[in-house]
């Protein structure tokens, strides 16, 4: 698992990337007008369908590690491949209920087309954001996406629309034959094309499964190309130095 901390400012908003090497934390601090800060823990998750014998032990964790000096429980938890986020993600907002109380988390109830391998899916902490809109896009086929893409729009509890961000959730083909990466690449761009429409300005964080080796990858480059929605990697290189299970 790796840790980063971002800092976002409204005079120089991005958007920014992380992806699922096996579990990303990111302390996601947004800075608005009034010079008031929201902090947020974000992370991104590939559960391969529900819960496992350690996955209390797991989330347990993801609220007391330390990360830049701040430990709090997660705020938005990014997911992919749930079942179905009526039970495949209910089951994890449930456990995270049972460790926190009843009601301190809920979950977003878009499903996307996928091919396999599950979709995306989102819990979030109702005591710190609100889930304001759940978009799914993307053509699924066998020469498009694998799986639709996920869009959240979420305001910090306290905030103005201001403060407003989006999360993009995807799990992009695997393989590394020449049609997995042309997916992967249709991906990649269907976001930007959404990406790029929210304008300048907006707070955005591309997040999930990437399923790629190296940031030479044409999809990577697509998703940090010039434009409204150019992507920044706010670790630096974070795929190539990213710790790999096994």
């Amino acid at each position: 698992q790796g840790s980063i901390r971002v800092s976002l400012k409204k005079s120089m908003c991005k958007r920014l990337l992380f992806f699922t090497p096996a579990l990303v934390f990111a302390a996601f601090i947004l800075s608005v007008p009034q010079s008031s800060f929201a902090q947020l823990r974000i992370a991104t998750y590939n559960t391969t369908n529900g819960p496992r014998a350690d996955s209390g032990t797991v989330f347990e964790a993801m609220g007391t590690e330390v990360v830049n000096g701040i430990a709090k429980p997660v705020d938005v938890l990014i997911l992919q491949e749930q079942g179905n986020v009526a039970t495949t993600t209910q089951a994890f907002v449930d456990l995270l209920n049972g460790i926190y109380g009843a009601g301190t988390y809920a979950r977003g109830t878009v499903n996307g087309i996928t091919s396999g391998g599950g979709r995306p899916g989102v819990i979030y902490n109702t005591n710190s954001v609100q889930l304001l809109q759940e978009v799914a896009f993307g053509t699924v086929d066998t020469s498009n996406q694998a799986r639709q893409t996920l869009r959240y729009e979420f305001r910090p509890v306290g905030y103005g629309s201001e403060a407003d961000f989006y999360v993009y959730d995807s799990h992009y083909k695997a393989g590394t034959s020449s049609s997995d990466q042309a997916r992967r690449l249709v991906e990649a761009n269907a976001i930007r094309s959404n990406s790029d429409a929210l304008g300048e300005g907006t707070h955005a964080i591309y997040a999930g499964d990437f399923n790629i080796r190296s940031s030479s990858e044409a999809m990577w480059q697509a998703l940090t190309s010039a434009g409204a929605g150019q992507a920044f990697d706010p670790a630096g290189k974070l795929l190539e130095e990213a710790p790999r299970p096994g």
